[in-house]
């Protein structure tokens, strides 16, 4: 997870300071273990993370019941999807936020995300045709490339 002003450009594109107090309680809740309540991981997960940090701000005395139930009702906000047409590729749909009336960050084309499992298919493809099977067990050690050089994986 990255921190100190990048994460809210990961999750949401926003600076900081335009973090709204959903945004902010999302990313306060993921803290503790980011690679299990991330949202690009588990999304229910994160919406419970979420909702104990507010709860935990509401009781505190740090928000009053109005933001609470507005942070609430905007954490659906941060969804967007795209819908392709498997034979053609053309874009079917694409919603890219609940309200584009209430902000106009579209989540589908603006959104900075890592693109994880999504390049899983092209790389399997790729090794069952170079012949790879799912038997072999791979070396993981440094590589030099002309000067550059990998560290072990891990």
């Amino acid at each position: 997870m990255l921190w100190g002003g990048i994460a809210n450009f990961i999750y949401f594109g926003v600076s900081p300071r335009e973090l709204d107090l959903a945004q902010s309680a999302l990313l306060a809740g993921i803290i503790g273990s980011p690679s299990k309540y991330s949202p690009f991981v588990n999304m229910n997960l994160a919406f419970e993370r979420q909702k104990k940090v507010l709860d935990l701000l509401l009781e505190n005395g740090l928000i009053n019941r109005r933001q609470y139930q507005k942070a609430l009702s905007d954490s659906g906000r941060q969804e967007g999807i795209c819908v392709l047409d498997p034979n053609t590729g053309y874009i079917k749909a694409m919603v890219g936020g609940k309200s584009f009336s209430e902000n106009q960050f579209n989540r589908v084309t603006q959104a900075k995300r890592q693109m994880r499992s999504a390049f899983k298919p092209f790389y399997y493809t790729y090794a069952l045709l170079k012949g790879y099977t799912s038997d072999p067990i791979l070396l993981n050690y440094p590589i030099d490339f002309k000067g550059w050089k990998t560290t072990e994986l891990r």
